[in-house]
C-alpha cells in the first residue's frame, strides 16, 4: 500500500460515513434508528482514526491489514453509490460493520 492507496482508503471511509450521515432519520423505524446509530458511530470512529493515522508510522503487518481492509471498504463504497433508500444503505453497511470495526481497532 502506498500513500495514494492509503488516501483512497480514507476517502472510502469518509464516503461510507457520509452515506449514513445523510440518511433521513425521521423516516426510520425504531429498529432502523438503532442500527443506523451503531453503524454511524462505528463508521465515524473508523474514519477519524484513519484520518489521524500516517502510513509511514504503520508496521508492515498493519500496512498489510490496511490493504485488505481498504479493498473491503472500497467494495462497500461502490455498493453504496447511488443508494438512497434507508433500508438499502443500512443493509450494506450492517453487512460490512465488522470491516469498519476492524479499521477502528487497527488504528487505535
Amino acid at each position: 500500500m502506498d500513500q495514494a492507496a492509503f488516501t483512497a482508503f480514507v476517502t472510502s471511509l469518509e464516503d461510507i460515513f457520509a452515506s449514513l450521515y445523510l440518511l433521513d432519520v425521521g423516516s426510520m423505524s425504531a429498529a432502523q434508528k438503532e442500527a443506523h446509530q451503531v453503524a454511524l458511530n462505528t463508521a465515524y470512529i473508523a474514519m477519524l482514526r484513519a484520518q489521524n493515522q500516517e502510513l509511514k508510522n504503520l508496521t508492515d503487518k498493519a500496512v498489510k491489514q490496511a490493504g485488505q481492509l481498504a479493498a473491503a471498504t472500497a467494495a462497500m463504497q461502490a455498493q453504496l453509490a447511488g443508494l438512497k433508500k434507508v433500508a438499502q444503505v443500512l443493509q450494506v453497511v450492517s453487512a460490512g460493520l465488522n470491516v469498519l470495526s476492524s479499521v477502528a481497532k487497527l488504528f487505535k
